[in-house]
């Protein structure tokens, strides 16, 4: 028997037994709560999944039109267009048969395997400010502005459209595919600018590791391809590539990226710039629904030329440009250039 003031060793039993009871009671709860709300957040997932992926089969960037650029679209027309887009300039051979391929090649590849010997001798301030960050503006000291409009959004576009061509043509995996061949471009465009140097040559180095690599990633986002295609109205206006059976010579190859941006309050008229070996600014005039013209004036890059031989740190000369074309529904029909 237990003294006064005691509790029963009954109620010590059915206390503990209430105590057991509630406590599963709850966990219980919480158990059934947490499975339910994992199940809701893996359906929300599921279903928002879905829509990036119906999102994701819009073409944002080929149209697969039957003419301009958009006919002529096919990963060989970004190759050409693109690797060998810098001999467009003058002081480059254009008889890409003859060219020294082995001995640039290899340059390349020991530049892009030992990258931080190659930055050190450059000095890795000078190659953050000019390369990297847009903290230098002089002539000799830009690299960053073709880093940034050509190499990360235009290889991140360009990696956008030819994926959206390989899937049209039904090709599996079709952003593997356009990996490959947007950095196959790439690296023949490093190849065709090294330019029989041997030793150090530091371009290809924030090209390769920073600027391609961070444009095909960030043009994976849906929001920044329906930036870029419906309010930017970017696009392709690359050149025709040629080849002169004459002297075996490439002609007329050369990469470009427009952009449109039209006057919500008159959108008849847009702001036009123009990406390349070169930069072109002007006004677009909406003729109707599907043509428009365009006029604009800018720099094009007229001489390659090293301005640290140490380095090897490249830039070119600029001489001054004009630009006319009509297009239609983006595409140009025809251009002229003035130089």
């Amino acid at each position: 028997m237990f003294g006064k003031g005691t509790v029963s060793v009954k109620e010590v039993i059915i206390f503990a037994a209430m105590k057991i009871f509630w406590l599963r009671f709850i966990v219980c709860l919480l158990f059934t709560f947490f499975v339910q709300e994992a199940t809701a957040q893996r359906q929300r997932f599921i279903e928002k999944r879905r829509e990036i992926i119906r999102n994701d089969t819009i073409n944002y960037f080929y149209k697969n039109y039957n003419y301009g650029v958009q006919d002529l679209y096919n990963p060989a027309y970004v190759i050409v267009n693109g690797g060998y887009d810098i001999l467009q300039l003058q002081g480059y051979n254009r008889e890409v048969f003859n060219f020294n391929w082995r001995l640039n090649t290899r340059n390349v590849i020991n530049n892009l395997t030992n990258p931080f010997p190659t930055i050190s001798e450059i000095g890795w301030g000078r190659f953050v400010r000019t390369e990297v960050f847009p903290l230098n503006f002089t002539p000799n000291g830009s690299q960053w502005i073709p880093n940034y409009f050509l190499h990360f959004l235009g290889s991140g576009m360009e990696y956008r459209m030819m994926t959206e061509w390989y899937r049209h043509h039904n090709m599996p995996v079709p952003k593997l595919f356009s990996t490959l061949t947007i950095l196959s471009a790439q690296f023949i465009n490093e190849v065709i600018e090294n330019k029989d140097i041997v030793g150090t040559n530091g371009d290809p180095i924030a090209d390769w590791y920073l600027f391609n690599v961070a444009g095909i990633f960030m043009f994976n986002s849906i929001k920044v391809n329906k930036f870029f295609s419906e309010k930017l109205n970017m696009a392709d206006w690359s050149h025709m590539p040629t080849v002169n059976f004459k002297d075996y010579t490439l002609q007329n190859s050369g990469q470009y990226f427009i952009y449109k941006w039209y006057i919500p309050r008159n959108p008849k008229w847009g702001i036009f710039t123009r990406w390349g070996m070169g930069t072109w600014a002007g006004v677009t005039y909406k003729l109707n629904d599907e043509h428009a013209l365009t006029v604009s004036g800018g720099a094009k890059s007229h001489i390659f030329k090293i301005v640290d031989e140490a380095g090897k740190v490249s830039t070119t000369s600029l001489t001054w440009s004009a630009f006319l074309a009509w297009d239609k529904n983006n595409t140009p029909l025809a251009t002229l250039q003035l130089s």
